[in-house]
């Protein structure tokens, strides 16, 4: 059947049986013992060479060097936005390229595991103010009271129009920074403290999640109660600022 087909069709096919994606689940992720067969995969399919790449001891020069060699490749990008569950942006990448790594399963707190050290990921953006920005903390940082201060404050000087909004906007929030400066810092102190005790259980990776760059890892570490801001109110949370070192 197949002896008649022309040149154009064979590249149609040949294109047609690249493979895309694995079937993989998120759990496939949580134990160390399936990482060489699923690096095996990525390397077969997606990057040719990708063993010479691997990392043993975690430095922000090691992970970054390594992602900059992955990075030439045309599924880079495809590998730093891939997700099983509820997986975020990078964990796969990160996975695959650090020895002894896996991913937190179940009710396992933090995101990464490398050996017995463990981590928390936040994929983001950032901004002009030289600000990890974008992102969630975890959902057990109690915020119900601060939302509400943070509502009443905006609703007052009248950059919403009452206190039902689920949003405050950046750019309203930097209103109130200016316009009210005193009470929203007193309402960010607050939060500041209990994200604070969020951000300092377990070292943090911001990787970037936009731009050219997406991938980067920008820093890891503890974040103390001094860097974090609220950026803004969105789908009902604060989403906050954190300053880059």
């Amino acid at each position: 059947m197949a002896d008649h087909f022309t040149a154009k069709q064979w590249e149609f096919i040949k294109r047609a049986e690249q493979v895309r994606s694995f079937n993989l689940k998120e759990n496939d992720f949580t134990t160390n013992d399936n990482q060489e067969m699923i690096r095996h995969l990525y390397e077969k399919h997606f990057f040719p060479g990708l063993s010479d790449h691997f990392i043993k001891r975690v430095t922000l020069n090691n992970l970054n060097g390594a992602i900059d060699k992955l990075r030439k490749n045309t599924n880079f990008t495809t590998l730093v936005e891939t997700k099983y569950g509820d997986m975020g942006p990078g964990e796969v990448m990160l996975f695959i390229l650090i020895d002894g790594a896996r991913l937190a399963g179940g009710n396992e707190s933090g995101d990464l595991r490398i050996n017995n050290d463990i981590y928390e990921l936040k994929a983001v953006k950032k901004n002009r103010n030289n600000q990890y920005v974008d992102f969630f903390l975890g959902g057990t940082v109690p915020q119900d009271d601060i939302i509400q201060e943070f509502k009443q404050l905006a609703a007052t000087y009248k950059v919403i129009p009452n206190e039902s909004t689920t949003e405050i906007s950046g750019s309203k929030t930097s209103t109130l920074r200016t316009e009210a400066k005193p009470s929203l810092e007193a309402i960010e102190r607050k939060f500041a403290a209990r994200a604070a005790n969020y951000l300092t259980k377990y070292p943090v990776m911001f990787v970037d999640n936009a731009g050219r760059n997406k991938g980067h890892v920008f820093e890891f570490g503890k974040v103390t109660e001094d860097r974090i801001q609220i950026e803004r109110l969105t789908q009902g949370k604060i989403k906050p600022a954190i300053q880059a070192k």
